[in-house]
């Protein structure tokens, strides 16, 4: 869809369960891990009129194959197969040349604003940031990094 400005960041931190025992006092001994929050930050340079219409079952416009078209109220993400692939590849000559990051489930982070400027031809940078949601195995697989095909 288009090209990274200043390349793009990979967010993650652990959700854990502080374990508290007695024989430290009130310390904290060791954590339980709850799953983590992995989040993937970028900006895009993209046309605008590429970002709007005709850009349905993408990561910028994931509720519907029809742009316009919302998800219904209630409705689960990932159980109701809204979420999408991202596949981030190295620029070459940069030094993640032929590198490949590929989420395999991503959907815009909840009450972020994407603007776009439709029926413009004019090429603007739009922030995007993505939540990765994990591929349900044990453990979890947020993403994955190979080489470029």
């Amino acid at each position: 869809m288009g090209q990274l400005q200043n390349g793009w960041t990979l967010e993650y931190f652990e959700n854990g369960i502080p374990v508290i025992g007695d024989n430290f006092g009130q310390n904290v001994q060791d954590v339980i891990h709850a799953g983590l929050e992995v989040f993937v930050n970028l900006e895009m340079m993209i046309p605008d009129s590429a970002a709007g219409e005709g850009i349905g079952a993408n990561p910028f416009w994931p509720w519907s194959t029809t742009f316009g078209t919302g998800a219904g109220i209630g409705s689960l993400t990932v159980a109701n197969s809204r979420h999408r692939s991202l596949i981030l590849d190295g620029r070459a000559n940069s030094e993640v040349a032929g590198v490949r990051w590929t989420f395999a489930k991503t959907h815009l982070q909840n009450n972020q604003s994407v603007q776009h400027a439709l029926r413009s031809t004019a090429l603007r940078t739009v922030p995007f940031r993505f939540r990765v949601f994990d591929d349900g195995a044990n453990p979890p697989v947020y993403f994955v990094k190979g080489l470029t095909p």
